[in-house]
């Protein structure tokens, strides 16, 4: 007779739960990879001239690639916070460029709308501690909500620091709602309109992410609305202050043609695509297709910068990462690239080394725009222990 102890409820729970986990991001990688694949050669044709007819194709489908790829993530993090896998995780962050990567992911969203996307002004930027990736997340619902709710005039991002949170507001110029129904539109699966002639389609998680995560930070939701003149929106969430930067000096401006970057990543598209868009830029790229061969590429070659993508063959990207810190006495900055960017998963890139962590698929501008912040937080970091 066996005397293994009995199968308890709480092991039953632990297992569906890591089996759930398991399941979410087998099912991001699945979904991102094939998607990364198709959406990837968009970038490289953006860069050269073709006729009128081209150009708005190509448009058409960067744009819905982008909603797609808004919803797969909308889907994978609601599944995830209402499974109890959200734990909150502060690290520094600077709020400002925090809101351009907002607003540059989201710019595909507009489409050939008379829509113009603006940010905070050029002030002085504030650092703080606080989840800068829930944050992230919360902002790219709101801004995508005000985008599919405007056919003309503009979108805007703010933030400002005051009484130990930062405050952003979106703020639009589409068809409003009814303030009262506010408390509905945060609940899951509700739509503004379920007719079958609905003109705007969706979900109906956006707004329940964004709620759910905020109150997850110790945050919290609040609107203001005109039927037909536009919305407020503004997410409060808990920082603590670390700095107010004032202006940069010359000294901490990173020049791209200088930089050597090593990019890493098993499928061949997504290398092309990374090679073409930062080689673009006067950088000196260097591809590897594993993690064991950019682990060797680094013993024989110093690099400004890595990209690492995550799931690859012979050895992962984390491995990798942990590999080249321990081996470097000064590792270089690294960026992971990734399918697999689920809450736990950019918990895991980040410890193992990752400064930043992009979900594929990734568009040029995004991409560069992040490249050029780590260059730059790296080279301030250098002059100030200079």
């Amino acid at each position: 007779m066996s005397t293994s102890p009995p199968w308890s409820a709480r092991d039953a729970a632990a297992a569906a739960d890591a089996a759930k986990s398991r399941f979410l991001a087998n099912l991001s990688h699945e979904l991102r990879t094939p998607l990364n694949s198709v959406l990837a050669p968009l970038e490289l044709l953006r860069g050269h001239a073709l006729p009128e007819a081209a150009h708005k194709a190509l448009e058409t489908v960067a744009q819905a690639g982008a909603e797609v790829t808004r919803r797969i993530t909308t889907l994978l993090d609601f599944s995830q916070l209402e499974g109890g896998g959200f734990t909150p995780q502060s690290s520094p962050l600077s709020a400002r460029p925090l809101c351009d990567e907002v607003l540059t992911e989201c710019a595909d969203l507009i489409g050939d709308r008379p829509i113009v996307l603006s940010g905070p002004d050029t002030g002085a930027d504030v650092q703080v501690s606080a989840d800068g990736d829930a944050l992230k997340r919360i902002l790219i619902q709101l801004v995508a909500n005000g985008v599919k709710f405007t056919e003309t005039g503009a979108v805007s991002l703010d933030v400002r620091y005051e009484d130990d949170a930062l405050v952003f507001t979106v703020a639009d110029t589409g068809c409003g709602f009814d303030i009262d129904s506010f408390d509905a539109l945060v609940r899951p699966f509700h739509q503004r309109d379920v007719t079958a002639t609905r003109k705007h389609g969706g979900m109906g998680l956006g707004l329940a992410l964004a709620d759910g995560l905020a109150r997850a930070v110790g945050g919290e939701l609040t609107a203001q609305s005109t039927i037909g003149v536009g919305s407020r929106v503004t997410l409060r969430a808990p920082a603590v202050l670390l700095s107010t930067p004032g202006v940069r000096s010359a000294a901490t401006d990173a020049e791209p043609a200088a930089l050597r970057i090593l990019a890493v990543d098993d499928n061949p598209a997504n290398l092309a695509v990374l090679n073409a868009v930062l080689a673009a830029t006067g950088a000196e790229v260097t591809c590897a297709e594993n993690g064991l061969e950019a682990v060797e590429l680094s013993r024989s070659m110093d690099f400004d910068l890595v990209l690492m993508d995550v799931q690859m063959p012979v050895m992962d990207g984390l491995t990798a990462m942990r590999t080249i810190r321990a081996e470097h006495p000064c590792p270089p900055p690294m960026i992971v690239v990734s399918a697999n960017v689920s809450r736990p998963e950019v918990a895991e890139a980040r410890a193992a080394g990752a400064v930043e962590v992009l979900g594929k698929p990734v568009g040029a501008a995004v991409l560069l725009q992040t490249v050029g912040a780590v260059l730059q937080a790296a080279a301030e970091q250098a002059w100030r222990a200079a």
